[in-house]
């Protein structure tokens, strides 16, 4: 009887061990965590090295990231401005997510095309957005991190 009751419960642990598995992030749900967000640049190192502050003015490191649910992408320039001339909201740029990649876009007018930029996703939560960019002028890798507000 022992033994039949060992069979039946490691029987059961294989059955639902088996059928238990960890649900991956999807683009929709990676999509989820950051919409209608504001995100502050909080991190930036280049090849594991701390280089915000020397790499960021203080009116740049006040700006907020917004993604927006209709794909498009805002940056709030915060309290201060670089250039005075500055629209308090930057749009017009584009993002989406496909697979690990969050693809950022936008216009540039005075070469009359678009430019993109393939982020890697390292990190994305309800608080943290970790972006990842090879180094294309060297060896290396920089690395974004955003800290919702």
């Amino acid at each position: 009887m022992k033994r039949r009751h060992l069979l039946i419960v490691m029987i059961s642990a294989v059955i639902c061990f088996s059928g238990c598995k960890k649900i991956p992030i999807v683009p929709e749900n990676k999509a989820k965590a950051i919409i209608g967000k504001k995100w502050k640049l909080t991190g930036y190192t280049e090849n594991n090295v701390d280089k915000l502050t020397e790499n960021y003015a203080p009116c740049e490191l006040d700006n907020i990231d917004i993604y927006m649910p209709d794909g498009s992408y805002i940056i709030d320039e915060g309290l201060t401005k670089c250039n005075d001339d500055d629209e308090q909201l930057q749009e017009g740029s584009k993002w989406i997510i496909k697979g690990n990649k969050l693809i950022l876009s936008y216009e540039n007018d005075d070469y009359d095309m678009e430019i993109e930029a393939q982020f890697e996703i390292l990190e994305i939560s309800a608080k943290t957005l970790k972006l990842a960019i090879p180094n294309f002028d060297g060896p290396g890798t920089f690395i974004f991190t955003f800290t919702a507000q």
